[in-house]
């Protein structure tokens, strides 16, 4: 039994908001929208080698289209209308995040550095300020549950795209970025570098991306989403939607990478948490049928899969991690609180360190890691406060949409222990398209959850009257 209680408030940020729609809303050749499904058509599609030659490494195209989603956001917040307003947990932690790696960037402008230093510290300053602008657009621009869904749409359809092209090039050897060349853009990393690897017997996939473990991460952040769209598709869409799904979840372990073994694994086990029974067992069948699957089609992966974790302790790349802890020891006692220096830790000058909580620690202190685990449990608990939200006030769909974007975060605050995450410009990117994404679902659900209609009492009265539903 519910019981509807109403209240009359002024309008104040988020209820404004919902009252008087924004600029982006009303003019469709604006929706923000476009602009983040366009930057995520360039992260997936163009080949992360390929770059803005006099740029260097901060000159890809989707960076370069990240900084103008920040340009956009910025102009919007100045604009009466252009921008969403009001408290939101999402765009505070992206703004906190930022200002934390503007102070490690301060702290390594203020020692002394070689040219490699000082071009890395630059490079990923710039790439930060793109990711950010990518957040906040998404979070602030997205105006609307329709909009939300379009953008959620295309970014499970391109990725099943992407997903394609590692599976080709599993099965065929053919390597769609060695092809896949772009006027205007020069290659800084020759493809034959990283597209021809091997583990345990089995080619390891990248596709567009840089690195396998890039590959396969990328696609066990979206399948939690994706699985999303099917369980709640319409009868028309669920056909198209469960192959979608299928091919993202058959990809993600081509990598052969630890990695996306363990996204894929978390991110599925938090979904399988929320569910009732009936639809736990449903996922526990399915699971054997996958499991099948890649047996009889991938041979000896699910072996590799095991030999992987079970034989961790013998892997010369999981003792050189440990090797390397003392090293890390010292370098954060000699700057504790803001680091070296933001992009200052170089592998050619240091030493690799797979492990990004580690490697933000000594760029930035104590202050940028606890900014990068506030944001990511920002995002992740707002995630959940969606589905919280909406599930009292019958929005089904959208709840659970919130709980598959709380998956994904926790895909990337689990995964970013075993690998220097934020190195890999596609990983970096797609983890702030979500975090966007959540922003824009927490207001949306706010705004859908709380029956927000306008009713003045008296002509220049501006107060707004609140119907909720609430437990009797």
């Amino acid at each position: 039994m519910t019981a509807t209680t109403v209240t009359s408030v002024y309008p104040a940020g988020l209820y404004r908001t919902a009252a008087r729609r924004t600029v982006f809303t009303r003019r469709r050749r604006f929706d923000p929208t476009w602009a983040i499904c366009t930057y995520i058509v360039v992260l997936l599609v163009v080949p992360t080698p390929e770059v803005i030659g006099p740029l260097g490494a901060a000159g890809g195209p989707a960076n370069m289209l990240a900084l103008g989603c920040l340009a956009w956001w910025a102009c919007g917040r100045f604009l009466p209308g252009g921008m969403s307003w009001g408290f939101n947990p999402v765009r505070w932690a992206v703004i906190g995040f930022t200002a934390a790696m503007f102070a490690g960037y301060a702290s390594g402008a203020i020692h002394p550095l070689d040219g490699v230093e000082i071009a890395g510290a630059d490079r990923t300053l710039m790439v930060i300020m793109g990711y950010a602008g990518v957040a906040l657009l998404a979070a602030d621009g997205i105006g609307t549950l329709e909009q939300l869904n379009r953008t959620v749409r295309r970014l499970v359809n391109l990725s099943a795209a992407f997903a394609v092209a590692g599976i080709v090039q599993f099965y065929t050897g053919f390597d769609v970025a060695r092809y896949l060349k772009i006027p205007g853009l020069t290659v800084i990393v020759p493809v034959t570098d990283h597209g021809e690897q091997v583990r345990s017997g089995l080619r390891r996939v990248v596709a567009t991306s840089s690195h396998p473990i890039e590959y396969g991460v990328v696609l066990a952040m979206v399948l939690p989403i994706a699985l999303h769209l099917a369980l709640t598709a319409a009868d028309g869409e669920k056909r198209n939607r469960w192959i979608a799904c299928g091919i993202i979840a058959f990809a993600c372990p081509l990598a052969v990478a630890r990695s996306s073994i363990l996204g894929l694994m978390v991110g599925m086990t938090m979904l399988w948490c929320g569910w009732a029974w009936t639809r736990k067992k449903a996922a526990l069948k399915l699971a054997l049928v996958y499991l099948v699957i890649v047996r009889l089609t991938v041979h000896g992966l699910l072996g590799a899969v095991k030999s992987m974790f079970f034989n961790i302790q013998d892997d010369p790349s999981y003792q050189g991690r440990t090797a390397d802890y003392p090293k890390v020891a010292k370098l954060v006692a000699e700057a504790p609180w803001l680091g070296h220096g933001l992009g200052t830790f170089d592998p050619r000058v240091y030493f690799i360190l797979d492990n990004q909580y580690l490697g933000t620690l000594i760029e930035t202190g104590y202050i940028g890691l606890l900014s990068t685990i506030a944001l990511f449990l920002i995002a992740l608990f707002t995630g959940r406060s969606v589905y919280r939200m909406c599930r009292l006030a019958g929005l089904t769909k959208l709840g659970d949409l919130g709980r598959a974007f709380a998956a994904s975060m926790l895909v990337v605050t689990v995964t970013f222990v075993t690998f220097d995450a934020l190195a890999y410009r596609m990983i970096g990117g797609m983890l702030f398209v979500v975090i966007g994404l959540i922003g824009a679902a927490w207001r949306i659900a706010r705004i859908e959850s709380t029956r927000l209609t306008w009713h003045p009492r008296e002509e220049g009265d501006t107060a707004m009257r609140i119907t909720r539903l609430t437990p009797s």
